[in-house]
Protein backbone atom coordinates (compact mmCIF):
# COMPACT_ATOMS: atom_id res chain seq x y z
CA UNK A 1 0.00 0.00 0.00
CA UNK A 2 1.16 3.41 -0.72
CA UNK A 3 2.44 5.45 2.17
CA UNK A 4 3.55 8.85 1.18
CA UNK A 5 2.90 11.34 -1.58
CA UNK A 6 6.59 10.48 -3.52
CA UNK A 7 5.03 6.34 -3.75
CA UNK A 8 1.94 8.33 -6.07
CA UNK A 9 3.98 10.91 -7.82
CA UNK A 10 7.53 10.67 -9.63
CA UNK A 11 9.73 13.67 -8.33
CA UNK A 12 9.67 14.37 -11.87
CA UNK A 13 6.73 16.38 -11.27
CA UNK A 14 4.48 18.60 -8.62
CA UNK A 15 1.25 17.53 -7.33
CA UNK A 16 -2.08 19.27 -7.50
CA UNK A 17 -4.25 16.78 -6.23
CA UNK A 18 -5.17 13.07 -5.68
CA UNK A 19 -8.61 11.42 -4.70
CA UNK A 20 -9.91 8.08 -4.53
CA UNK A 21 -11.74 7.04 -8.06
CA UNK A 22 -13.70 3.97 -9.42
CA UNK A 23 -15.77 1.76 -6.89
CA UNK A 24 -14.53 3.69 -3.62
CA UNK A 25 -15.41 7.15 -5.13
CA UNK A 26 -18.47 6.22 -5.89
CA UNK A 27 -19.18 4.52 -2.63
CA UNK A 28 -19.60 0.48 -4.24
CA UNK A 29 -16.78 -0.64 -3.32
CA UNK A 30 -16.84 -4.36 -2.31
CA UNK A 31 -13.77 -6.26 0.18
CA UNK A 32 -12.75 -7.60 -3.61
CA UNK A 33 -12.41 -4.10 -4.77
CA UNK A 34 -8.83 -2.46 -5.85
CA UNK A 35 -7.62 1.06 -5.06
CA UNK A 36 -7.93 3.85 -8.03
CA UNK A 37 -6.40 7.16 -7.64
CA UNK A 38 -6.57 9.62 -9.94
CA UNK A 39 -4.31 12.67 -9.65
CA UNK A 40 -3.39 16.05 -10.95
CA UNK A 41 0.63 17.45 -11.72
CA UNK A 42 2.10 19.81 -13.06
CA UNK A 43 5.31 19.16 -15.01
CA UNK A 44 8.90 20.73 -14.00
CA UNK A 45 9.58 23.82 -15.72
CA UNK A 46 12.59 22.49 -17.83
CA UNK A 47 9.67 19.63 -19.46
CA UNK A 48 6.86 22.52 -19.12
CA UNK A 49 8.60 24.40 -21.62
CA UNK A 50 10.41 21.77 -23.55
CA UNK A 51 6.73 20.28 -24.06
CA UNK A 52 8.63 17.26 -22.82
CA UNK A 53 6.39 15.85 -20.01
CA UNK A 54 3.65 12.91 -20.52
CA UNK A 55 0.35 13.84 -20.95
CA UNK A 56 -0.47 10.72 -18.14
CA UNK A 57 1.22 8.62 -15.83
CA UNK A 58 0.01 4.98 -15.13
CA UNK A 59 1.33 3.01 -12.38
CA UNK A 60 -0.51 -0.54 -11.15
CA UNK A 61 0.69 -3.25 -8.45
CA UNK A 62 -1.48 -5.79 -10.94
CA UNK A 63 -0.41 -7.87 -13.61
CA UNK A 64 -0.99 -6.44 -16.36
CA UNK A 65 -2.91 -9.86 -17.72
CA UNK A 66 -4.49 -10.62 -14.77
CA UNK A 67 -7.89 -8.99 -12.40
CA UNK A 68 -6.59 -6.72 -9.58
CA UNK A 69 -7.29 -8.00 -6.23
CA UNK A 70 -8.16 -6.05 -3.55
CA UNK A 71 -4.58 -5.23 -2.22
CA UNK A 72 -3.71 -4.01 -5.61
CA UNK A 73 -3.45 -0.03 -6.40
CA UNK A 74 -4.04 1.72 -9.27
CA UNK A 75 -2.89 5.44 -10.13
CA UNK A 76 -3.40 7.52 -13.27
CA UNK A 77 -1.80 10.89 -13.03
CA UNK A 78 -2.95 13.72 -15.88
CA UNK A 79 -1.28 17.29 -16.67
CA UNK A 80 -2.53 19.87 -15.53
CA UNK A 81 -2.93 20.85 -18.83
CA UNK A 82 -4.54 17.44 -20.10
CA UNK A 83 -6.73 17.34 -17.35
CA UNK A 84 -8.51 21.32 -18.04
CA UNK A 85 -8.55 19.90 -21.38
CA UNK A 86 -10.68 16.79 -20.98
CA UNK A 87 -12.46 18.76 -18.39
CA UNK A 88 -13.70 21.31 -21.12
CA UNK A 89 -14.59 18.36 -22.96
CA UNK A 90 -17.04 17.23 -20.35
CA UNK A 91 -15.01 13.99 -19.81
CA UNK A 92 -16.74 11.54 -17.35
CA UNK A 93 -13.65 11.35 -15.22
CA UNK A 94 -12.70 15.39 -14.99
CA UNK A 95 -16.09 16.19 -13.92
CA UNK A 96 -15.95 13.25 -11.60
CA UNK A 97 -12.77 14.40 -10.35
CA UNK A 98 -13.84 17.82 -9.88
CA UNK A 99 -17.04 16.77 -7.57
CA UNK A 100 -14.35 14.77 -5.47
CA UNK A 101 -15.12 15.43 -1.39
CA UNK A 102 -12.37 13.91 0.19
CA UNK A 103 -9.45 14.15 -2.09
CA UNK A 104 -6.21 12.30 -0.82
CA UNK A 105 -4.00 15.03 -1.42
CA UNK A 106 -4.84 19.13 -2.48
CA UNK A 107 -3.54 22.38 -2.86
CA UNK A 108 -3.99 25.71 -3.74
CA UNK A 109 -4.42 25.06 -7.54
CA UNK A 110 -7.05 22.51 -6.94
CA UNK A 111 -8.98 25.18 -4.42
CA UNK A 112 -9.09 27.40 -7.62
CA UNK A 113 -9.88 24.95 -10.04
CA UNK A 114 -12.62 23.44 -7.68
CA UNK A 115 -14.25 26.53 -6.75
CA UNK A 116 -14.61 27.48 -10.50
CA UNK A 117 -15.68 23.92 -11.36
CA UNK A 118 -18.97 25.50 -12.64
CA UNK A 119 -16.73 26.89 -15.17
CA UNK A 120 -16.75 23.45 -16.61
CA UNK A 121 -19.80 22.32 -17.22
CA UNK A 122 -21.33 22.60 -20.58
CA UNK A 123 -24.38 21.58 -22.40
CA UNK A 124 -22.01 19.68 -25.04
CA UNK A 125 -22.92 15.88 -24.35
CA UNK A 126 -20.51 14.43 -26.97
CA UNK A 127 -18.32 13.01 -24.13
CA UNK A 128 -20.78 11.64 -21.61
CA UNK A 129 -22.67 10.03 -24.28
CA UNK A 130 -19.51 8.15 -25.67
CA UNK A 131 -18.76 7.02 -21.92
CA UNK A 132 -22.19 5.99 -21.72
CA UNK A 133 -21.91 3.94 -25.25
CA UNK A 134 -19.11 1.97 -24.15
CA UNK A 135 -20.09 0.94 -20.92
CA UNK A 136 -23.50 -0.20 -22.33
CA UNK A 137 -21.14 -2.02 -25.12
CA UNK A 138 -19.47 -3.87 -22.15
Amino acid sequence: MFEQMSDFFPNTVDPVMLTLFGSHLYGLDTPDSDRDYKGIYVPKKRDWVLDAYPKHLRHSTGGQHEKNTAEDVDVGLFSIQNFISNALKGETFAIDMLHSETPHYHNWIWNKIRNNRHRFYSREMKAFIGYAKRQANK
